[in-house]
């Protein structure tokens, strides 16, 4: 009898252990899904890391890139401050010029002034000579007929 209880049991313990196996075999499948959704994931995710070194390594050349121009808006500044500088000394050599040109135009102004007075003047005095000239070609004649005269009384 102990066989045909062993047996029984066995048969029991089978029975019993249908679903379990079933159960097993379900998770079994499971996990062979989970297992390839797995490889997939990481298949993505190395995917994703190859991808991010690559961002990585454009970053690296965009903030190089962006070292040299900030590097060169430096110069630039530098430049445009000098600039500054020049221009401010270049208004105040204008203003200087300006100032000069204008006293030298106040000048001519005055000279031009002063010429006409005596432009004025001039032709004053050339009235006047010319007014007196014919009393002067009178004296002359005069002068000369008196030392006609001293030159017959002489002799």
């Amino acid at each position: 009898m102990d066989t045909a209880i062993l047996d029984a049991l066995r048969i029991v313990i089978r029975e019993e252990l249908k679903p379990i196996k079933e159960d097993i075999s379900q998770l079994n499948v499971r996990m062979e899904r989970i297992e390839i959704r797995m490889d997939k994931l990481e298949s993505r995710m190395d995917n994703i890391e190859s991808r991010m070194d690559k961002l990585e390594s454009r970053m690296d050349k965009l903030e190089s890139r962006m070292d040299k121009l900030e590097s060169r808006v430096n110069n630039l500044e530098s430049d445009v401050n000098g600039l500054k500088q020049d221009i401010k000394y270049i208004k105040v050599q204008v203003d200087e010029n300006t100032q000069i040109l204008k006293a030298l135009e106040h000048k001519v102004n005055v000279s031009k002034a002063e010429n006409d007075k005596l432009i004025y003047q001039v032709s004053e005095l050339e009235a006047g000579l010319n007014s007196l000239k014919p009393d002067v070609i009178k004296g002359i004649e005069a002068y000369n007929f008196i030392q006609e005269l001293k030159q017959i009384a002489a002799k």
